[in-house]
């Protein structure tokens, strides 16, 4: 019957999860918990410079700007992003692009070529659900979805670029080119994007934001790096991305998730964030204990609200 299979909308996040541990995912998308963190500087932070820098896009596409008021961010806060986005305009006061679009989100359907049950490629549409002639079975095409910061075209070549942005502190590593060689996020942002727009990107500009040192001493600095896929690449990680989309799925219907025990720390101590709920000896914590140390997640992508 169709409705066997059930269509995912699946992200880069929930990708990310479920790659590291099925259950995480299962805490985070179905249970819907993350952890009250104590210090939120860092993503107050980053979700401020987002707002200032969409702001300059959006002026510079002469459209009226959105973040005028800082939202409640601390005083001290507002004043180092007033003094980063400062430093980042008088880093960058032209900009080699024209802006096309800001903050779109976007969903794409995972298309399959091959049935995912017997690789069959005599697929159709079949009472309004994918189906597969050689062995009579209904299966799902999954929804990739995600937000771009910007899509920019450049000046010069006329060509069409992701602007992705993101700060970090100054000792982190995480947007070092290196880090970001083979992520998946790359390949499967080039891909929708070419999806949308009907023509081929370039690739992401990779618009990097190192934060001032803690005490002040080091100003903000900033970098760009080109991150280009091919297409081989690109669809190895659609192909990637449907079969997670497939395993959650499965997992949803019979009800298990299971544990990657070998990911609950790492060698340097770090935790997971669901750690504390999978290591008690009588099994999960009280709902009064979960209350304390966890809340209902935010919804971050604007499709999902």
């Amino acid at each position: 019957m169709p409705g066997r299979w059930k269509t995912l909308k699946i992200d880069n996040s929930q990708m990310q999860a479920f790659w590291y541990c099925p259950q995480k995912w299962e805490e985070r998308y179905v249970n819907n918990l993350e952890p009250r963190v104590r210090d939120t500087s860092s993503l107050e932070f980053g979700t401020r410079m987002h707002q200032l820098l969409e702001d300059r896009h959006l002026d510079q596409q002469g459209l009226p700007q959105r973040w005028v008021d800082s939202g409640g961010l601390t005083s001290e806060l507002e004043a180092e992003a007033q003094l980063t986005f400062e430093a980042y305009c008088a880093y960058y006061p032209e900009e080699p692009w024209d802006v096309v679009a800001v903050e779109q989100y976007f969903e794409v359907p995972l298309l399959r070529e091959q049935c995912p049950h017997c690789q069959s490629r005599r697929l159709g549409v079949f009472e309004e659900s994918p189906y597969c002639f050689e062995c009579e079975q209904w299966f799902a095409d999954h929804i990739y979805n995600g937000e771009f910061d910007a899509i920019v075209r450049m000046k010069d070549s006329g060509r069409l670029y992701i602007l992705e942005t993101k700060t970090e502190s100054r000792s982190s590593k995480s947007n070092s080119p290196e880090a970001w060689i083979s992520r998946s996020q790359v390949g499967l942002y080039q891909w929708a994007a070419e999806k949308i727009y009907g023509e081929e990107f370039e690739g992401i500009i990779l618009n990097v934001i190192s934060r001032q040192s803690p005490k002040g001493n080091c100003a903000p600095c900033f970098r760009r790096d080109t991150l280009h896929r091919t297409k081989a690449q690109q669809l190895d990680a659609v192909k990637n991305i449907i079969w997670v989309a497939d395993q959650i799925e499965a997992m949803q219907r019979i009800g298990f998730f299971p544990s990657n025990r070998n990911n609950c720390v790492t060698g340097y101590g770090w935790k997971c964030d669901f750690h504390d709920l999978h290591v008690t000896p009588e099994g999960r914590p009280s709902d009064e204990l979960i209350q304390i140390r966890f809340k209902q997640a935010e919804q971050y992508l604007a499709g999902d609200l």
